[in-house]
This record gives C-alpha cells, sequence and structure tokens, in this order.
C-alpha cells in the first residue's frame, strides 16, 4: 500500500513544487473557526438525538463524524500540494496576488490569483508570502487547469522555520512573473483569476 496514496487529491498528478507544511489545527482554527464549530455542534447534536430519541440517529453520528474526518484530512493533504509564491498587494483589503502556470501537458498557461489574506498580523504592500495550492481540472483533454485555489502557509503553520523554507523553494522568476502580472491588471484589484502575457503566451492561440 502506498502511504503517500492521498484521499482528497489526485493521485495521478504530481506538484512541481510540493508543500511541505505541518498543518496545525490550532493555526488553521484561528482563522477560521466557524465551520469546525458547525461540524462539531453537528455531532454531539446527532449523539443527543441518538440517546435520548432514537437509535436511527446514529446513521447521522456517523456521518456527522465522516464530515469532520474529511474536513481535516482535505486541508492538510491541501497543504502537501503545489507551492506557489504570494505577494501582498492590498493592505485595505488585505490582498495578494500568487502566480502559476495552468498548464497540464506543456504550453505555457500563466496566471494570476488576488486572493484573501486573512493573516492576523501587519502587512505590507510588496511582502512576500508562501501559499500551498490544488488545482481544479477543465477536462482530460483540455491542456490547462481552469484554475487553482492557493492557501497561505500561514493558515496552516506558525512555523516560521517552515514558511522560510517555503520562500527560499520558489526561483526569482516566479517574483518576476508576479510582478508583471500584476502591472497588467486594473486597481482597484479584485479577487478572481486572471489570464495574463496573453500577447507572449499559448492563451492567444
Amino acid at each position: 500500500m502506498n502511504s503517500d496514496k492521498k484521499i482528497t487529491l489526485n493521485n495521478d498528478t504530481y506538484a512541481s513544487n510540493p508543500g511541505k507544511v505541518e498543518f496545525n489545527k490550532r493555526v488553521w482554527l484561528k482563522h477560521f473557526f466557524l465551520v469546525p464549530f458547525l461540524i462539531v455542534l453537528s455531532i454531539i447534536t446527532s449523539i443527543i438525538l441518538m440517546v435520548m430519541v432514537s437509535l436511527y440517529f446514529s446513521i447521522l453520528v456517523f456521518v456527522t463524524i465522516f464530515i469532520h474526518e474529511i474536513y481535516w484530512v482535505k486541508f492538510k493533504e491541501h497543504f502537501t500540494a503545489d507551492s506557489n509564491g504570494g505577494v501582498i498587494i492590498s493592505t485595505s483589503p488585505p490582498l495578494a496576488a500568487v502566480s502559476t502556470n495552468l498548464s497540464k501537458y506543456g504550453g505555457n498557461y500563466p496566471v494570476i490569483k488576488i486572493i484573501d489574506f486573512k493573516v492576523r498580523r501587519p502587512i505590507s504592500i510588496g511582502e512576500k508570502i508562501a501559499t500551498v495550492a490544488v488545482y481544479k481540472g477543465s477536462g482530460d483533454e483540455m491542456l490547462h487547469w481552469s484554475d487553482f485555489y492557493p492557501l497561505p502557509v500561514e493558515y496552516a503553520t506558525n512555523n516560521q522555520d517552515e514558511i522560510n523554507t517555503a520562500l527560499l523553494s520558489y526561483p526569482s522568476e516566479q517574483w518576476e512573473d508576479i510582478e508583471r502580472g500584476v502591472a497588467e491588471l486594473k486597481t482597484p484589484y479584485k479577487i478572481g483569476l486572471y489570464k495574463v502575457e496573453k500577447s507572449s503566451s499559448d492563451w492567444g492561440l
């Protein structure tokens, strides 16, 4: 059995720069408390219903526990996916720009993704950050992914050594790609995916 096999990720694809983040639930909960809280509340409620109303609610207990486990597995595995550099482009609201190439089988499909940056610490425009992203498929016949979903490494760990290791894993070309890509975008910046370098990449084909 392959111990590296993922439950929530596509095991037929490989990250060019795999994230190596030790996922910390406590750090995650500082940024995303509501959904885990509601899942746990659902588990407790279903147990109470099973005990006080009917054993048939044991099915609901199993379902809610399964959802709880999958939730944590999903985000733990997310931070083993493809690691990309990002740059803070706005402090109010806090936004970051992340670059990647959506190519599947070759070619050049550069994009910039603008995301929220919810980390509770002072930030400055131009600051470099580390992210890890999963990619959304657009059909096996397509030459590129349709989207990607980067999450800041700081959502998963407060270990500065891990964060620095991720930042050092990005080549200088990636920071240059972000700078060129952001220069093409209109202000004020809005969250979303943006194709860039259209005239010099395969987006123009």
